[in-house]
């Protein structure tokens, strides 16, 4: 017997779903493929990242240890150190983190918002940016997404499962970034509400799996004096004292427009304040705004102290995707529309400037993509100076100075040195690598307004050359190679 046309034709959320799933791998490829072709450097923290894979730990100075461990992962697979296999983990783990956020669309809604929702975040703004670099808020979007996941079964039917999935999920998101700690804080904000309350027990079982997972990172930190969490502290406090600066929380809440995207963050806006006005609101939207407007809060309070970084809030969008997509699809389709365009648009042209970034046309003199332009060619200008002054030892105290050495010149026959520390180390380099007194001389790098440090065992003399450099990430600026010889 013939089946019906409405039998074999499939359902739009269907339809729908297998969209969702061909967008995120069609972006995926692009990124990939972009990625191939980019001729932009690492930037300092990628190169740092780098630098640290290069020796396995289970914590760095200023991070936790998961993206290190990524990117030997992908270097190691790719036979290669180079900048593609470096960021390779992003676009993939974006796409994964796509996925996921999907699923929670789908488990808080349905499927037709769980689709839009993974669409939503692979084609958000920060989204296409990070997938053409690597960064700690990749992974850590990632484990955010499996983390509500496992939080909306353990707090429906409470399991010992469940309750070991949301440990895991956060205890993976800790290893990431410490900013992993506002999903608990979430969750337990979101305990105000008995609708999203769970049992100690299911409590209890989720914090000893973190706990175990998170103990080796740790004990890192105790054995060496709490490096990572001071560092950490010292970011949060950067400002010193304390003051209000309203044009700093005024910058951090107009770049969300940027990270978010113009419409979704303005949808967010529009979905908090609606649900501020309705007690109680729907179980799906308060649940998700439980875990996203208080890190967006407590950032904005970080903001007005001593200013944030745009990304600081990043974990707050694996919840806030799924909540404005399901408003917006409800009351505001056309807006929902009109953001897939915007969005898609960055996702097209943030990959093709990351491939040239030294042709991007800007207004003005310094594109905004001169920080990953002109790092590599200094690196090796520097190892030809050396060279040509008989030296096999370079030594800089500028953090993204080290940072660009230590990757560009990986296999160059120069050794890469930081001025030792006067009493606890300022950055990663400088407590893995500082000049040792008898190591030999060296070719001093610095900027030219500073005059040489005081090396143990060697004396100045130079400069020997100065660069002004026309374009790059050092456009505007003279940097100076000293030599230091031994002293007699």
């Amino acid at each position: 017997m013939q089946k019906s046309a409405a039998l074999t034709r499939p359902e739009p959320a269907a339809r729908l779903v297998a969209l969702a799933l061909a967008g995120v791998a069609g972006l995926t490829l692009w990124r990939v493929a972009m990625l191939a072709l980019s001729r932009a450097d690492l930037y300092v923290d990628e190169a740092q990242y780098w630098f640290w894979s290069e020796s396995l730990a289970f914590g760095y100075f200023s991070k936790p240890p998961l993206i290190a461990w990524l990117i030997r992962l992908s270097t190691e697979l790719g036979g290669s150190a180079e900048a593609f296999w470096v960021r390779l983990p992003a676009p993939l783990l974006h796409a994964a983190a796509a996925l996921a956020v999907g699923a929670v669309g789908a488990a808080f809604y349905d499927r037709r918002v769980g689709a839009l929702s993974a669409l939503a975040y692979a084609t958000m703004p920060a989204v296409a940016l990070g997938s053409a670099v690597i960064s700690t808020d990749t992974p850590l979007l990632l484990a955010t997404a499996l983390a509500l996941l496992a939080w909306r079964r353990l707090v429906a039917r409470p399991s010992d499962g469940a309750a070991a999935a949301f440990g895991l999920a956060v205890g993976v998101g800790f290893l990431a970034k410490y900013a992993a700690l506002y999903i608990p804080l979430c969750a337990a904000l979101a305990a105000l509400d008995p609708r999203f309350r769970m049992p100690w027990r299911a409590a209890a079982v989720a914090a000893g799996v973190c706990a175990l997972l998170v103990a080796p990172n740790l004990i890192w930190n105790v054995v060496n004096g709490f490096v990572t969490l001071s560092h950490t502290a010292h970011n949060a406090d950067a400002a010193g004292g304390f003051a209000l600066r309203p044009g700093k929380l005024a910058e951090f809440f107009g770049a969300q427009f940027g990270v978010f995207g113009p419409v979704l963050f303005g949808g967010l806006l529009w979905a908090a304040w609606d649900a501020a006005r309705r007690r109680p609101a729907a179980a799906a939207d308060a649940a998700l705004l439980w875990f996203s407007v208080p890190i967006l809060a407590l950032v904005s309070l970080q903001a007005l102290r001593s200013g944030a970084n745009a990304n600081w809030a990043a974990a707050a969008y694996a919840a806030a995707t799924p909540v404005v997509v399901a408003k917006l699809s409800r009351a505001a389709p056309r807006a929902l529309t009109a953001s897939f365009a915007v969005n898609l648009a960055a996702c097209v042209a943030v990959p093709l400037a990351m491939a040239a970034p030294e042709s991007l046309p800007w207004p003005g003199s310094r594109s905004p993509l001169a920080r990953v332009t002109g790092r590599a060619a200094f690196a090796e200008a520097a190892a030809a100076t050396a060279a040509a002054e008989g030296l096999s030892m370079i030594v800089a105290g500028n953090r993204g100075l080290l940072a660009d050495f230590a990757h560009a010149l990986r296999d160059a026959p120069v050794a890469v040195r930081a001025v030792p520390p006067e009493g606890a180390p300022r950055h990663h380099f400088e407590m893995a690598m500082p000049y040792r007194d008898g190591e030999g001389p060296a070719l001093f790098v610095g900027f030219e307004a500073g005059s040489p440090p005081a090396l143990p065992g060697l004396r100045a003399t130079g400069p020997v050359v100065v660069w002004r450099p026309d374009t790059g990430a050092h456009q505007r600026r003279a940097l100076a190679a000293w030599r230091m010889e031994i002293e007699r």
